[in-house]
């Protein structure tokens, strides 16, 4: 037998090789996601952050029962092999116990492939290392004896244990009843949901779907509905109208077009710029207005009009800078299609997928110049370019373009203290992003998204050559999750209102519902959840910003079948007047805000590019299916049951009972036209 000293030495360095098992398993990953995809999300995210950090220290945790079970055995002097087999049998035991905590007691979402490759690093790292520091005792067995490895308790440990971790993994998908058990579990572990910060009434309600506020020069606020009006009022005041051009606007409430947003001159008060999405003889059209508040009647002047082939990714955001420039962003025109129109990395058709910079002034002279190219789709006129601008003097370009890349940045904003652009870019099916802009970046869409390459783009994960302008990588983004899948760029906070937000930049995600920060000084830092609203989709967050007194305001859109949206403001819990009160679903306002959008207020389908949304009319349909089935699809998602992963999982989200009444609504919608 080894001294005590030198025994503990040689326990001490198996347990440092096993933990290179954790790194092992990240690299070989990657060999396990194509040998298990027909298990896998195939929304499935790397872990990466504080995920990893507290998984690798769970294993720390479990891992120590690797070098006190081979004490034991070595002291029980079982053959040295033998003594190998059970360290890879605790090995994978500790591996197991790290699994179930992952998937009970902590919020990580659980990888089976990460698993599966962190497995295959122990049972190759740890045996091995067992039978080189580990030395052969005299008066144990020399040859390998079944019998003896059979009657290892830790080998049957492991075994019992990896079964446990897979029936809960399959019970957790296949069983509600037992997935609402752990989720309640899970619930009541962390506590309970409420946050330090809660959402309070500001403006009031009855707004036709809010999409932006602003405050004005003479202490009042500007909001603006997606209609296309803008209306002036003051808290507990009546509002007047300051402009409506309704008769402009057609869109459809549960696409993305509409009026989205406005800037007034920071100079020139009467003169006011607005951005709308709207159909003209059929045809999607993004426009950019001049209008002059003391002339309404004259109409606007148009400054850009440009076609735009889909309903969605029109972008939405226009600002001025402290230069005097006018900023404002497109999408890449392609709806849910991947980048199909190939707009993402060209800065030569269109003004699309970036971020862009115009002299509405017209300065001229050392600062700016007139347009020299037009759009292959539209026409622009009315304005300058900056000489500044990043891509000028270059054959066929839109100099226009102040940065590219971007998939649809909805909102964004201008950092009162850098001068950087902070964008939201809404994702495809795996990441949102947050991007920070500046001259001339390009920001990768549709090569990547978030960390990983975009395979099922058209460039399929390959990026251009030569590219334009200067890479830059997203600041932070986060993983798709049921509801986690639309972000609202907010701001960088600068205010002392609120000194507990100093310097964090302040966001939302449109499906969720929450509202979160994330600090700016200092990286790789998981955002806070600020506050939670009922508010989620067609019905959501439009936009956050603040006002002279560093009050953060949000607007939410409201039922687009009600004139309910609003404008209220983020406040600490202890600070609140009045808790803004929670929007109560009925199944018919739960199907509008969160269905309608791919299968049609009436559930005859919508166009949404490449979804093939379900037509719940379709007497035929209502025949092939099983309320069981319908229920199966709304719990567990699409990809769950071999359908599109763009339909989520509300399992998590509703009660049995909202499921079952949304499945006597669909099934009602057949009825209706089996008449």
């Amino acid at each position: 037998m080894l001294e005590r000293s030198e025994m503990t030495a040689r326990l001490t360095v198996l347990y440092l090789v096993t933990l290179l098992a954790f790194p092992i398993g990240l690299w070989s990953r990657r060999l396990f996601v194509p040998l298990l995809s027909f298990v896998l999300d195939p929304l499935d995210a790397p872990l990466t952050g504080g995920a990893l950090w507290t998984l690798f220290g769970l294993f720390c945790s479990t891992g120590l029962m690797v070098p006190v079970g081979v004490w034991r055995l070595h002291r029980a002097r079982k053959a040295h092999i033998t003594t190998a087999v059970g360290a890879g049998a605790l090995a994978v035991c500790s591996i197991m116990v790290t699994a179930l905590a992952n998937f009970l007691v902590t919020l990580i979402p659980f990888r089976v492939a990460f698993y599966a490759a962190f497995v295959l690093g122990a049972t190759i790292v740890v045996p091995g290392a067992t039978l080189v520091l580990m030395p052969r005792d005299r008066a144990s067995p020399g040859t390998f004896v079944p019998s003896e490895v059979l009657r290892l308790r830790s080998l049957w440990a492991a075994v019992v244990l990896s079964g446990l971790c897979l029936a809960s993994a399959v019970g957790y998908k296949a069983a509600p009843s037992f997935k609402a058990q752990v989720n309640a579990f899970r619930t009541t572990l962390h506590g309970a949901n409420e946050t330090d910060w809660v959402l309070t009434d500001f403006l009031g309600t009855g707004f036709e779907q809010t999409m932006q506020v602003s405050e004005q020069p003479n202490g009042a606020y500007w909001v603006l509905e997606r209609t296309g009006r803008l209306l002036e009022l003051r808290p507990g005041a009546t509002p007047s109208v300051v402009l409506d051009f309704a008769g402009a606007i057609d869109f459809d409430p549960f696409s993305e077009d509409g009026t989205l947003g406005f800037a007034r001159h920071p100079t020139r008060p009467d003169e006011l710029y607005v951005y709308y999405s709207t159909r003209t003889r059929g045809i999607n059209q993004n426009v950019l207005a001049r209008f002059d508040l003391s002339r309404v009647r004259s109409g606007p002047e148009i400054l850009i009009r440009q076609d735009h082939r889909t309903s969605n990714h029109h972008g939405g955001t226009l600002v001025f800078g402290p230069d005097g420039f006018l900023y404002f962003g497109i999408g890449d025109e392609s709806g849910m299609g991947d980048d199909a129109l190939g707009n993402s990395q060209r800065i030569d058709r269109g003004l699309y997928s970036g971020i862009f910079r115009i002299d509405v002034d017209q300065r001229g002279g050392d600062l700016s110049r007139p347009i020299l190219n037009q759009p292959q789709t539209g026409e622009t006129q009315g304005y300058f370019i900056p000489r500044d601008n990043p891509f000028l003097d270059q054959p066929n370009v839109l100099e226009e373009f102040w940065a590219l890349g971007l998939r649809n940045p909805f909102r964004f904003s201008i950092d009162e203290k850098t001068g950087d652009i902070w964008v939201g870019d809404v994702g495809q099916d795996r990441y949102e992003e947050v991007n920070v802009v500046r001259r001339g970046s390009n920001h990768q869409w549709s090569y990547r998204e978030g960390p990983l390459p975009a395979l099922s783009t058209r460039l399929q994960g390959e990026k251009p050559e030569p590219l334009i302008g200067v890479e830059t990588e997203p600041i932070f983004s986060y993983a798709h999750t049921a509801l986690d899948r639309c972000i609202i760029g907010g701001f960088v906070y600068r205010s002392e209102l609120h000194g507990a937000l100093s310097d964090r930049y302040v966001y939302a995600d449109n499906y969720s519902g929450h509202i979160r920060a994330l600090r700016t000084d200092v990286d790789g830092m998981d955002p806070e959840t600020l506050a939670v609203t009922s508010y989620q989709g067609a019905a959501g967050i439009s936009s956050l910003s603040t006002d002279s007194a560093g009050r953060i305001l949000v607007t939410v859109l409201g039922n687009p079948s009600k004139s309910d949206g609003r404008v209220m403001e983020l406040v600490p819990r202890g600070s609140a007047p009045s808790v803004a009160p929670e929007h109560p679903r009925t199944p018919d306002e739960t199907y509008v805000q969160l269905c309608a959008r791919c299968h049609g207020v009436d559930g005859a389908g919508a166009d949404v590019g490449s979804v093939g949304a379900r037509d719940f009319t379709d007497p035929s349909w209502q025949r092939s299916v099983s309320d069981e089935q319908i229920m199966q699809v709304i719990r567990d998602g699409g990809a769950a049951v071999g359908m599109s992963p763009v339909m989520p999982a509300w399992g998590e989200t509703f009660s049995e009972d909202e499921i079952r009444h949304l499945v006597e609504l669909i099934r009602g919608m057949g009825a209706r036209t089996s008449r």
